[in-house]
């Protein structure tokens, strides 16, 4: 004797597909739309919980940021160099390199003429290849400005 009970067919909370449930309580048609809709749900319920206690949630916002500052930062490098690299595009890698080498790695002289600036705004990083980010040159203003009228020069003969 078959036990099993069947249900009625019904429609996915997700897709729209029609299915048979295997149980009462089944809204989804597989487990990628019960997925879905869990993760839908879970993002619903932070929007809730921020609009009805903004300044707990600012708070525990600012907690994991304070706590998990380095990672997110180093996230935000990665992103800004993979982004670099796949497009080439000269403000991604300023980008890279301001969130991941000038924290950690800038240096206080001029490389070429060994000029130390006041502060160490005076020192820039030059790319001669977009697609690698992460291979400059650090020059001060002077020295940079020399580069660039070279590659100009170079370019237009």
């Amino acid at each position: 004797m078959n036990t099993k009970k069947m249900y009625r067919k019904k429609a996915c909370a997700v897709c729209g597909a029609k299915f048979r449930p295997k149980s009462k309580a089944a809204k989804c048609c597989s487990d990628d739309c019960r997925r879905t809709a869990q993760r839908e749900r879970a993002r619903l319920g932070m929007q809730r919980y921020r609009t009805l206690c903004p300044e707990r949630a600012a708070e525990v916002a600012r907690r994991y940021r304070a706590k998990y500052k380095e990672d997110i930062d180093l996230r935000a490098g990665v992103r800004a160099y993979r982004t670099a690299v796949a497009t080439g595009d000269k403000r991604a890698a300023r980008s890279a390199v301001g969130k991941l080498l000038a924290r950690f790695a800038k240096p206080s002289n001029c490389r070429r003429c060994g000029f130390v600036p006041e502060d160490s705004t005076g020192i820039h990083a030059h790319h001669k290849d977009y697609k690698k980010p992460l291979q400059v040159q650090w020059l001060c203003a002077s020295c940079h400005r020399k580069e660039h009228r070279l590659l100009k020069e170079q370019s237009s003969a």
